[in-house]
């Protein structure tokens, strides 16, 4: 499988990109209920219940004012400030032109960590943690 590229994993914001990173984790913890009657064979038993995920970006790159979508200027932190919701993609690297198909995951979700890392004379990226508020949603594309 390819390594992931900065196109294989972007945030935006009202329908605009803001951010593109190429290290990436996502976590997802599943509640269980249980369900075994009193009367059962002493042996627990369980349902599923809700989901929550977290996706985290340790170089997440962002970039500028005017992102690579249409309308106002959003930055990352003037997002973050406002307490607007971001959505993420992360791709699996392998795109239709490499031979396969685009498979990826998304979700929308509020950003619960935000760190600004630069050294002298470099870049700035961000070490980020988006918390889902709703589904994450598999994709696959030919």
């Amino acid at each position: 499988m390819k390594k992931m590229l900065g196109k294989d994993v972007y945030v935006s914001v009202g329908g605009k990109v803001v951010a593109l990173s190429s290290n990436c984790s996502i976590s997802v913890s599943q509640s269980l209920l249980e369900v075994a009657p009193r009367q059962s064979s002493r042996a627990r038993e369980y349902i599923t219940d809700r989901y929550a995920w977290q996706a985290t970006f340790d170089a997440l790159i962002e970039l500028g004012p005017t992102g690579m979508g249409v309308g106002e200027d959003v930055t990352v932190a003037k997002a973050v400030a406002d307490g607007r919701m971001f959505r993420m993609y992360v791709g699996s690297g392998i795109s239709p032109d490499d031979g396969g198909p685009s498979v990826g995951l998304s979700g929308s979700g509020y950003f619960t960590e935000f760190e600004e890392q630069a050294a002298v004379g470099s870049y700035a990226s961000y070490r980020a943690t988006i918390t889902g508020s709703g589904p994450l949603t598999f994709h696959i594309e030919e």
